[in-house]
């Protein structure tokens, strides 16, 4: 706002521009993985799956302005650099690495729960001991200044944000079935008594009288959170329940559009989780199943309604894409399996399969051959013999 001198029109632009642009470097990012980690021409798949996700989600893309973008774009950047890059392979790219991870921290903590996991992964993998430590350094420094300033604001050691009690007493205490429908009674959203005890007390007392309410919500019915968070697994997984329960009837058509997008990236990561099994998975493919899970369980935990999950679309169009590729190279009656089969069973010669068959080795240590000074005629070419004629004789 103060860059458009409080111009809320300009913002709201300046938002959209920056959602529309997103939107299209996800599917740059989706059709470039999609020709890299999948066996067969998935191009068109991928195109159709991410107009279909950003049209169930149409209003948060297009007629929404929140940090749903912003989210996308570090995810975004997150699977490529593990796609295409090698964070800790260097001093510079860990430092690069570390700084990226204190910026995710700022733009939301479950991205910087997401890259804490896969530096420690890449840790192990690659066994980069001081690089990880020069990751997290850097890390920890641009994210100083933000915990500097929260902990001169609020008097306490805040990293990022202080809404998780608030967050949980809001899905506890406020809501009937644990997912969000409202944001009645918001100190930010309404200007009734929770809003005035806010400037009353401060955000830290507000906040902490709310965490102890939800203790005791919990502790009087542990199954009650429980069931909570049950009904807000399957609103996260496999069943889409709008924000405003009204739309089913204002939007009918959306909302089963919605529901029948919505279970297919769990799905997805069932399939591949399953079909390890028999088939191993790729290092890429294993960390965006992991980046679903690490991004929605918190939510689950917590509080959760259809605006948080938006940011994963470039995950979820993967892991559909990943699943039905995986479903067809087991399939025995796909076409690529009965070329296989049809190679197979060509029959080789007796004669043929007796030959001997050099290795590697015994390739390397043969001498080159110099090329014959003259030419050979080709096989079954009969050769004209020319003779040439003594002295005095005509030729």
């Amino acid at each position: 706002l103060w860059i458009t001198d409080n111009d809320q029109d300009a913002v709201m632009a300046v938002v959209i521009f920056f959602q529309v642009n997103v939107l299209i470097i996800t599917g740059v990012l989706v059709l470039g993985l999609t020709l890299k980690t999948t066996q067969r021409m998935w191009v068109l798949a991928a195109i159709t799956l991410f107009l279909v996700g950003v049209i169930s989600d149409f209003r948060l893309w297009f007629q929404f302005t929140h940090d749903t973008w912003f989210v996308l774009f570090a995810l975004d950047v997150l699977i490529a650099w593990l796609a295409w890059g090698s964070p800790l392979s260097r001093w510079y790219t860990a430092a690069l690495w570390g700084s990226f991870g204190g910026f995710c921290a700022m733009i939301n903590p479950i991205v910087a729960l997401i890259w804490g996991v896969a530096s420690l992964a890449l840790m192990v993998r690659e066994r980069a001991w001081r690089q990880f430590g020069v990751a997290a350094l850097l890390a920890a420094v641009v994210l100083a200044p933000w915990t500097i300033r929260n902990y001169l604001v609020f008097g306490r050691l805040i990293p990022v944000k202080s809404n998780a009690a608030y967050e949980l007493w809001q899905s506890q205490c406020r809501q009937k079935e644990g997912l969000l429908h409202n944001f009645d009674g918001h100190p930010y959203v309404s200007g009734g008594p929770e809003r005035r005890e806010y400037k009353a007390v401060g955000e830290m007392a507000f906040v902490d009288k709310r965490r102890d309410m939800f203790w005791q919500s919990f502790r009087a019915d542990p199954l009650d959170y429980a069931d909570r968070v049950a009904c807000r697994f399957l609103g996260a997984t496999l069943w889409y329940v709008p924000f405003t329960p009204s739309d089913e009837t204002r939007r009918p058509v959306m909302v089963w559009l919605s529901r029948a997008w919505h279970p297919l990236p769990f799905l997805a990561l069932l399939v591949l989780g399953f079909s390890a099994i028999f088939q191993r998975l790729s290092w890429l493919q294993w960390t965006v199943m992991g980046m679903y899970v690490l991004y929605l369980m918190p939510y689950v935990a917590v509080s959760y309604y259809e605006r948080y999950a938006a940011p994963l679309l470039s995950v979820k169009i993967l892991l559909i894409l990943w699943a039905g590729d995986r479903i067809l190279s087991l399939w025995p009656w796909w076409p690529w399996h009965q070329m296989e089969d049809a190679v197979d069973a060509i029959e080789v010669p007796a004669a043929v399969e007796a030959l001997p068959v050099a290795d590697d080795e015994d390739i390397k240590q043969a001498p080159a051959k110099k090329p014959s000074a003259k030419p050979r005629p080709a096989a079954n070419v009969p050769v004209k013999k020319v003779v040439k004629p003594s002295r005095g004789e005509k030729p």
